[in-house]
This record gives C-alpha cells, sequence and structure tokens, in this order.
C-alpha cells in the first residue's frame, strides 16, 4: 500500500508538467531533464537571488540558477505571447518574425546574429526604451538576438 501511495504521490506531479500539444515553456536542467509548463497556466519567470523562480496560475515553482542550462519557449505557432524576464518585457509578434522590446536602457545595443555567427543587424534603443527588432526581409532560419545579458532565439518559420 506505501509503494502504490508514493507512485501516485509521484504520478501527480509529472501530470501536472506533462507535455501538451499547446504553447510551452520549457526549463531545460542540467542533469538533462526538461521541465514543461503550458503557457495557457501564465507561467511568469523571475530571478531571485540565486533561483529561478517560475510561477503560473497554478502554482510556484523555483530552481537554483547553477542547476539550469536555459530555459526556452516552444511550440508558439501563431499565437502572440508576451514574456517579462525581470522588468524588461519582450513580445513575440504572431507571424514570429519579429520582437518588440520595452524598458530596455536608453542606448541599450540589440544585436542579431544567424546561427554562423554572422552580425544580421545592430540596433540602438532610443529614450522610450522600446524597440522592435524584425527579421521580415531575411530568409527563414534560426536568429538569435542579444542584448545586455538577455539572449533570445527566433525562429522563422
Amino acid at each position: 500500500m506505501k509503494k502504490l501511495l508514493l507512485y501516485l504521490f509521484l504520478l501527480i506531479p509529472a501530470a501536472a508538467l506533462s507535455e501538451s500539444d499547446g504553447p510551452r515553456l520549457i526549463v531545460w536542467q542540467k542533469s538533462g531533464e526538461k521541465v514543461f509548463y503550458d503557457l495557457a497556466d501564465a507561467p511568469i519567470t523571475t530571478f531571485q537571488g540565486d533561483l529561478l523562480v517560475i510561477q503560473t496560475n497554478k502554482t510556484t515553482f523555483s530552481y537554483q540558477r547553477s542547476n539550469v542550462l536555459r530555459y526556452t519557449y516552444d511550440r508558439l505557432g501563431t499565437t502572440g505571447i508576451t514574456l517579462q524576464p525581470g522588468d524588461r518585457e519582450v513580445e513575440m509578434n504572431r507571424e514570429g518574425d519579429a520582437v518588440v522590446f520595452r524598458g530596455l536602457k536608453a542606448g541599450a545595443i540589440v544585436s542579431v546574429y544567424g546561427t554562423n555567427g554572422t552580425l544580421v543587424a545592430e540596433h540602438t534603443a532610443d529614450g522610450t526604451g522600446a524597440m522592435t527588432v524584425s527579421v521580415k526581409d531575411q530568409p527563414s532560419g534560426v536568429y538569435i538576438i542579444r542584448t545586455g545579458s538577455e539572449t533570445i532565439k527566433l525562429i522563422k518559420p
């Protein structure tokens, strides 16, 4: 009976974080484990000291930053989504070919790179701290957008 209860206890959290077909946030841990959060649960990522904290409308999870390899967003499809890392806002457009930044410091540099490391474009934030970075005129593929210590991978369909 104890084994059955332990199995059920372990199964419930796994079911809550199981893969779905919709858009999701993935936390990639250095151990090789991946944890999935449905974007329908409205996950908010913040950093609190040495912790990556993910708060959903169901619960809150925290991870030691030293144990997290990266976190990514997957299966965004054609839905527009707003992400808020720290005090900045990053919004991906519905077409998947542009990213809008809000809350950047005036004069901040935003660079766009191809997967081969070639600089594709570079932009400077104006006094409002808002900027749109588009790869609309670029071929389909993967682009790395970097500002300060933040890096975003954009996959243009």
